[in-house]
């Protein structure tokens, strides 16, 4: 007869068991630094949610991303862009509408359009300085160039001695559309503590050599 256990016997209770043991089985350790799971402990604990769920909605966003063919760095510096340029009341429009516009603008006012273009640049350079962990890496800066201007087909931030060298690529720029690129590009350098010693201009083909801007580090 079998063995009686709290009126439950041995065998109902075995089934509980067993299945308990192969959820168990299911789970994985997942290791972190120690001042990760800190600021996730606190994250949780804002959202009143749970550090189990917290950290599983991470995940499942790390996973949606790898299926996208994405990770998680890169999506977050196109949120950046996207970010910044809505704060800069920047709109979508067809590049080929784009270019009409803005050859018939530039023919007519044609400083008017590059002071619009050089002002919005210094926003932009501004806004970069208080988000880049180091607004000096030229990583950093191409990353958000690349990220920012993605109708570009080459934009490479080198450096070079105490110079950094910014060249850009686009065979389907005008010569209005890259001469205002290259203003643009001038004016996020200058609030980045740069300023141009060279500028070579083509259609389709900017370089600019800058150095950084010792005396506005002085004052």
């Amino acid at each position: 007869m079998p063995k009686k256990l709290n009126s439950i016997t041995v065998e109902e209770m075995l089934p509980f068991h067993q299945e308990r043991w192969q959820l168990i089985m299911r789970r994985r350790s997942l290791a972190a630094k120690d001042e990760i799971v800190r600021e996730l402990c606190g994250i949780a604990e804002k959202k009143k949610v749970t550090l189990y769920g917290l950290t599983n909605t991470i995940l499942e966003q790390a996973i949606r991303a790898y299926e996208m063919g994405e990770d998680l760095p890169e999506i977050m510096r196109e949120y950046s862009a996207i970010k910044m340029a809505k704060q800069n009341r920047c709109v979508l429009i067809p590049e080929r509408i784009w270019y009409l516009v803005l050859e018939k603008s530039f023919k007519n006012k044609d400083a008017l359009i590059k002071e619009a273009f050089h002002e919005s640049g210094l926003w932009y350079g501004k806004y970069l300085s208080t988000i880049l962990d180091d607004p000096a890496s030229t990583k950093a800066i191409q990353n958000v160039f690349t990220t920012v201007f993605w109708n570009v087909s080459a934009l490479d931030v080198s450096q070079a001695g105490n110079r950094i060298i910014v060249r850009c690529i686009e065979p389907n720029f005008t010569d209005s559309h890259t001469e205002l690129q290259s203003t643009m590009l001038e004016g996020i350098m200058s609030s980045l503590g740069y300023v141009v010693n060279e500028r070579k201009v083509a259609r389709g083909l900017i370089t600019l050599t800058l150095t950084k801007n010792l005396a506005r580090k002085g004052g």
